[in-house]
């Protein structure tokens, strides 16, 4: 297993580029008309439109892009919880020793192999698997998008969703996402310079169903991505609290100025289920307590507000050009004694998903 040591440093990356790797690496602008698109799509009147085209769509990726669906619920009174992956890369890339070579099928793509995994925990159990399986998008009659054998499956329209999980013709979840009665219920997001790019849409459901025969109802977080550029670290976590509320706390450990421009390090929200209202916390920021043990989170001042201990572990290792390891963690999230001021009231001991990313791989 790599560890953080072996991680090839970005000269040491580039030098082992082809020929044609390295001409388009001197030259982005190829990877922003590729981009454009994406971000007129987002520009149109009827924006809820453009979340089920990100979400029901394979995009033609350029050299260095990548694109991935990601899905996380947790239960709001037990805490149990669900995560799934499925994307690919431009090119050949291995995901967790799954080779995922590149289709070239003709423009717009309706199927293209996929790596999929998902993992749960329940406070006593963990469960995980993961494929490799063509994948298809179909937006009549309904949206959808789902493996040949129909294992996973997302079909819907904004804000509706249905998504399930079968193993061996049994179904072990079943979730149902709606609209959250207050908050925000979803977000786009662009960013683009002279060097890299992304789009992204997130979207904040109420979900209610059931996973491995058992009730399960909270608020989930739907994602797609789409990038051109590496991956480099970041950290992020999502605490929820008993009464719903949620803590979200998102940090880049490494930053190279010259090529993000003014893209922040750090951000984070504080969703509160008592007033509905969403906070924007400035600063905060995600590291690992001297025992190396544990996790904290930080606000601006540098003042403790949670202690994160993992009682999971799911890995992730990407190898393409350059290694990446995505880490993530089901933890138990506990404040100083007396409790966590947030938004002039105090929480107690919550839980959630933490993700540790590092590494780095164009």
């Amino acid at each position: 297993m790599p560890s953080r040591a072996r991680f090839p440093s970005l000269n040491r990356v580039i030098a082992r580029l082809s020929r044609s790797q390295r001409r388009h690496l001197h030259d982005f602008e190829w990877p922003l008309q590729k981009i454009k698109p994406l971000s007129l799509l987002f520009s149109q009147r009827h924006r809820h439109a453009g979340v089920d085209r990100m979400f029901f769509q394979f995009e033609e990726l350029p050299v260095f892009g990548k694109e991935y669906w990601f899905l996380y619920v947790s239960d709001a009174k037990t805490l149990n919880h669900l995560v799934v992956m499925f994307g690919r890369a431009q090119g050949t890339v291995n995901i967790n020793r799954r080779r995922l070579k590149e289709s070239h099928a003709a423009s717009p793509k309706t199927e293209i192999p996929l790596v999929c995994e998902y993992w749960s925990y329940s406070g006593k159990k963990k469960r995980s698997k993961g494929f490799q399986s063509v994948f298809s998008v179909r937006n009549s009659p309904e949206n959808a998008l789902e493996d040949r054998s129909k294992r996973v499956s997302l079909t819907g329209k904004y804000p509706f969703y249905s998504f399930s999980i079968r193993e061996n013709g049994q179904r072990i979840a079943s979730i149902s996402f709606s609209a959250p009665r207050s908050g925000k219920p979803y977000e786009i997001g662009h960013f683009s310079t002279s060097v890299f790019g992304f789009e992204l849409v997130n979207v904040f459901p109420t979900f209610k169903g059931t996973l491995y025969g058992k009730p399960v109802s909270g608020h989930g977080y739907l994602q797609k991505v789409v990038a051109v550029g590496p991956f480099i670290p970041w950290n992020w976590a999502r605490i929820h609290f008993p009464d719903g509320s949620i803590l979200d706390v998102f940090s880049l450990r490494f930053v190279p100025s010259h090529s993000f421009g003014s893209i922040s390090p750090s951000r984070s929200t504080f969703w509160d289920a008592r007033t509905g209202r969403q906070r924007t916390l400035s600063g905060t920021s995600i590291s690992r307590d001297a025992d190396r043990s544990s996790w904290v989170i930080r606000d601006g001042k540098g003042r403790l507000l949670l202690h994160l201990y993992p009682k999971a572990k799911h890995r992730f290792l990407f190898k393409s050009t350059g290694e990446f390891l995505y880490d993530q963690y089901a933890v138990d999230a506990y404040p100083e004694e007396g409790g966590i001021a947030l938004a002039g009231r105090t929480l107690k001991k919550g839980a959630g998903l933490l993700e540790d990313a590092y590494g780095f791989m164009l």
